[in-house]
């Protein structure tokens, strides 16, 4: 039993790691003070994978980011406490972050 669940961890780290680039992205670019991103699991669901996490080490801090094909954009959830800290009306999304950068 404990050898299946270090497995369903060590598949989740491996799916999550290279999203975690662009959720940190998302969430340091449209809300403030965050330093530094914690992601702890993913949900599989019919509509694709979820991954849950929360920043500044605070678990009253939290998300779940959804991810479209392969990647993440910008759908995601958020607690109420981590909403109050948006620096936006309306978040930009990663590729709208990333374009921008580039023209700088």
């Amino acid at each position: 039993m404990l050898k299946k669940v270090q497995e369903n961890v060590r598949k989740s780290d491996t799916y999550a790691r290279p999203k975690k680039q662009n959720i940190e992205l998302y969430l340091k670019y449209n809300y403030r003070d965050i330093e530094n991103v914690k992601l702890t699991d993913v949900e599989e669901t019919p509509m694709g994978k979820l991954i849950n996490g929360y920043v500044n080490d605070n678990t009253k801090l939290f998300f779940t980011a959804t991810i479209s094909g392969d990647t993440f954009d910008n759908g995601i959830g958020l607690s109420g406490e981590l909403g109050d800290l948006a620096k936006y009306d309306k978040d930009k999304s990663v590729t709208e972050i990333k374009d921008e950068q580039n023209t700088k």
